[in-house]
């Protein structure tokens, strides 16, 4: 049976998939050997005499055939790869005619050579004839072919699968292929499928090898794991022409940020914040990463600045945001001992504001109630009686707090002070017992070391003592506090133990803490005496020669024991969260903090990590809390900071435009937390309103223009707080024409170009999602790229209206269905075009009756006019050649319909 062409494709055209999809948006399969390689450089073990042209550069290269941009470059580069010297390439000399560069090739074709050979020398390419890898990456895009700065990398740990796949399938629902790295190989993910299930199209760079649909979270090729790690999205032309970095955080101390801009024009900066010092004020057209240089914050809450930058039409602004300064307060040490006789104890104060000291314990007495910065404190306690005793004191600097512990022994009875007679060879050079690590001269004779550490009930400890020369050795510690170590088990190292004798040796033993020992501070004492008189008499002992007596604070604690690893927390005035350790042997429980405070947890058994997380802070005042942990009759408590709110103010919107006839009442939105003055810069902008509040709107008046398009800016502000919004003012003219009128595309997309000639503001639209701009509006005559997607259904139609003040032109675009046939009908099924395909005469049998002020338009497939007929419903095309044509109905000057017909 013979199937007519026509009936093919009706065929094909009603087939309905149902399921979604994105074909393969690379046509091209290029490869990274022979024939692709013949322009870089020669390496003898290489395909064909050349080293291979890079993951990267191949994957560089077709994404530039894919969007067919750009025709030059800019920028230039320079580097020195191991393999063959210097390397170097002016981009924006060289010209890329990508009509000339086929899907694939097995002969030589110098386009895509250069192609590829440029985009190495971009990311700086190691050739090499068995693996060519790349110091840059994709992102080399933006600083040599012109591509966006909106181009990101997103690892694919920070998401989860879910997110990432949803990432992939926008990315590739808007035409825009992704790079991936996986397995040390670049490559690109230009497709999916959700039938049977979600798989990714991949186009490894191999020629063709292995292009297919993958599992994206196992992507496994010859036992390769080419999983992706990394992907770079929003990879497209760069936007408008002109784009500059949007935001930058800075660091509350003077600082530079980085900023990134790219212009095809030659553009300025044209205002800044006071605060803020550009390093380029102009340039012409290209890519910077610049730095602005940011003076210290001297306040604690965050100021926002702007930089604004202009090609002439366009004015993009840079919005700063640098914190404020941080509260700071740091005291050590945070617990001291001082014996019964008293005695001073210093301590050092590290903050950044005025602090003050408090104490409720009479027998402290403290050197200064308050103070400004850094500094010392010095606590003095008062004799003790027959007791111990702790006492507390308070250092606080706003929200912030630090206590620090003093504890004092009884005097009860007093520890004999023994004698030596110092002299000789033989002593003490280190002693170490839990955080005590002192190291000193030998025949020091008797000492009352300062270094102090905790020890709990029935916890085990080692005592590690060296000891230098021939020594008699002992350790005792005064369990009961008695003032003596005289009892029984507190020679925890007997003069004629497993110690005795010592010769130039180091002594280790574990020392158990009683469960029934005196809680408080005692006495350890740590003996070392010449060997040559026998064992050591007693701890008191006063006619032992040579050596050393050295005696250490220890605090003995119960173990029934809750601890956290920090006593304060602080906290900008955003939402965030820290984490603290608390330490314990039983069950405990927090308590205690304001609403505004959420734990991780607010009770459990034994040590844990604690997520504490703060709200927002609504307010202009700093705010505190406390949290309470409790472990039976113990607890400690943690002090809380939390920031003021920051002072904000913005325009909701940088620029905004206005016709040239002017208007009234302009509405301008601004989002602030604080009262704000209001100022128009120009004479043809007027403001009644001087002054606002908070989150509000207030109206501005714009003159009519009479002259070419201007200019101007209204400022928002208080103090250093303000923003500037461009108030952009079409010409009066509304002279407008638009090249060509019509555009067709094959089922396989691509770019186009249209030019727009107008001394005016112009702005560009098109309705259907299968059409993408370069650029949506501009000012003057200016070329936009017309992007079109893959087709994959049938044939189809829409119109990019290009838009002025008080005029307007439209573009046919019409698209080829995607059968293999190409054959397109985007006209009413209700009007005839037959026959077609024809030789010659074609009939029209119109919808409607009347024929008046209809014109019928022959053109070849790029749109350009060949025929023109005026109310007629048939026509003689026998002169024309052979070939595919496009019949367009205009009536009343309005496109009505469009046909692709076949003369044969």
């Amino acid at each position: 049976m013979k199937i007519t062409l026509l009936t093919l494709v009706l065929f094909i055209v009603n087939f309905n998939f149902s399921y979604s999809q994105v074909a393969p948006l690379l046509t091209t399969t290029w490869n990274q050997g022979c024939y692709y390689n013949d322009s870089v450089p020669a390496i003898g073990s290489g395909p064909c005499g050349k080293a291979y042209t890079g993951c990267v550069p191949t994957a560089i290269a077709q994404l530039l055939k894919y969007h067919n941009y750009p025709t030059s470059g800019w920028g230039t580069n320079t580097y020195s790869p191991a393999c063959c010297g210097s390397l170097s390439l002016d981009f924006s000399t060289q010209t890329y005619n990508y009509a000339a560069m086929p899907n694939s090739i097995s002969s030589s074709n110098p386009q895509i050579a250069q192609l590829m050979y440029h985009c190495g020398i971009a990311a700086e390419a190691s050739y090499s004839g068995s693996n060519t890898i790349s110091g840059g990456s994709i992102s080399d895009m933006k600083r040599y072919f012109k591509y966006s700065l909106l181009m990101d990398g997103t690892y694919k740990s920070s998401l989860t699968n879910t997110e990432f796949e949803n990432l992939l399938i926008s990315e590739l629902d808007a035409g825009r292929p992704v790079t991936a790295v996986g397995g040390s190989h670049q490559y690109i993910i230009d497709g999916y499928q959700t039938s049977p299930s979600l798989k990714f199209h991949i186009n490894f760079g191999w020629g063709g090898s292995y292009n297919g649909y993958y599992n994206i979270h196992n992507v496994v090729v010859s036992s390769t794991n080419y999983t992706p790690v990394l992907i770079t999205h929003h990879i497209m032309p760069l936007v408008g022409g002109f784009e500059v970095t949007d935001t930058v955080n800075g660091l509350a101390q003077a600082s530079n940020v980085s900023i990134q801009l790219s212009s095809l024009n030659n553009w300025t900066m044209t205002g800044s914040s006071p605060w803020i010092t550009p390093a380029l004020n102009s340039g012409v057209s290209g890519y910077y990463q610049t730095n602005l240089s940011l003076a210290a914050n001297p306040n604690y809450t965050t100021r926002y600045g702007t930089v604004q930058y202009s090609n002439g039409t366009i004015t993009k602004t840079v919005v700063i945001v640098q914190h404020g300064i941080q509260p700071v307060l740091s005291v050590s040490p945070l617990s001291s001992s001082i014996s019964s006789a008293g005695g001073m104890v210093s301590a050092t104060i590290t903050t950044d504001s005025t602090w003050t000291a408090t104490t409720s314990y009479t027998w402290l007495s403290l050197s200064a109630s308050t103070g400004t910065g850094n500094g010392m404190l010095d606590i003095t306690a008062a004799p003790n009686g027959p007791t111990s005793r702790t006492g507390y004191v308070t250092i606080q600097r706003g929200g912030l707090s630090e206590v620090i512990e003093i504890i004092q022994g009884s005097n009860a009875s007093f520890w004999c002070i023994p004698a030596m007679t110092t002299g000789g060879s033989d002593g003490i050079t280190n002693v170490t017992f839990n955080s005590i690590n002192r190291t000193s001269a030998i025949n020091e004779g008797y000492l009352l070391t300062t270094d102090t550490t905790s020890i709990y009930w029935d916890s085990t400890y080692t005592i590690s003592v060296t000891f230098q020369g021939g020594v008699a050795p002992g350790v005792w510690i005064d369990w009961n506090l008695d003032g003596d170590f005289s009892d029984p088990s507190e020679a925890v190292a007997s003069p004629s133990g497993s110690w005795y004798p010592s010769f130039n040796s180091i002594k280790t033993m574990n020392i158990t803490v009683p469960s029934n020992a005196t809680l408080g501070l005692t006495r350890m004492r740590v003996y070392g005496k010449d060997f040559g008189t026998g064992p050591v008499s007693n701890p008191c002992g006063t006619t032992d020669a040579g050596g050393d007596i050295e005696d250490y604070h220890i605090i003995v604690k119960d173990k029934r024991f809750i601890e956290t690893d920090v006593i304060s927390m602080s906290f900008t005035s955003a939402s965030s969260s820290q984490s603290l350790v608390v330490s314990t042997d039983s069950l405990w429980v927090l308590s205690g903090y304001p609403s505004w405070i959420t734990p991780s947890m607010t009770n459990g058994m034994d040590n844990a990590n604690v997520n504490i997380t703060v709200s927002n802070n609504p307010s202009f005042v700093p705010r505190t809390g406390l949290l309470t942990f409790t472990r039976g009759s113990k607890y400690t408590n943690i002090n809380v900071y939390q920031a003021a709110l920051d002072s904000m103010i913005q325009f909701t919107v940088d620029t905004v435009f206005v016709n040239s006839t002017g208007t009234t009442s302009l509405p301008l939105s601004v989002m602030s937390n604080f009262d704000y003055d209001i100022q128009s810069l120009d004479t043809w902008i007027t403001n009644a309103t001087t002054t606002g509040s908070g989150n509000s709107t207030f109206f501005v008046d714009v003159t009519s223009n009479l002259s070419g398009v201007r200019t101007g800016s209204v400022v928002i502000g208080k103090g250093s707080f303000h923003d500037t919004l461009v108030v952009l003012q079409d010409s009066v003219s509304v002279t407008l024409n638009v090249s060509p009128d019509t555009l067709f595309f094959t089922s396989n997309g691509g770019s186009q170009i249209v030019t727009i000639t107008t001394p005016s503001i112009w702005y560009g639209n098109v309705a259907d999602s299968w059409i993408s701009l370069s650029q949506i509006t501009g000012t003057g005559t200016q070329t936009i790229s017309v992007q079109c997607d893959t087709n994959y259904s049938v044939s189809r139609q829409t119109v990019l209206e290009i838009t002025i003040s008080g005029n307007s032109k439209q573009v046919v675009i019409m698209q080829e269905d995607g059968a293999t046939t190409g054959i397109v009908d985007v006209g009413k099924k209700t009007r005839l075009i037959y026959p077609n395909p024809t030789t010659g005469i074609l009939t029209i049998d119109y919808d409607f009756n009347n024929l008046t002020n209809t014109e019928i338009i022959i053109s070849d497939i790029t749109g350009q006019v060949i025929e023109n007929y005026i109310n007629v419903n048939k026509l003689n095309i026998q002169s024309l050649p052979n070939g595919i044509y496009l019949l367009m109905i205009k009536q009343n000057g309005v496109l009505i319909d469009v046909r692709k017909i076949i003369k044969e």
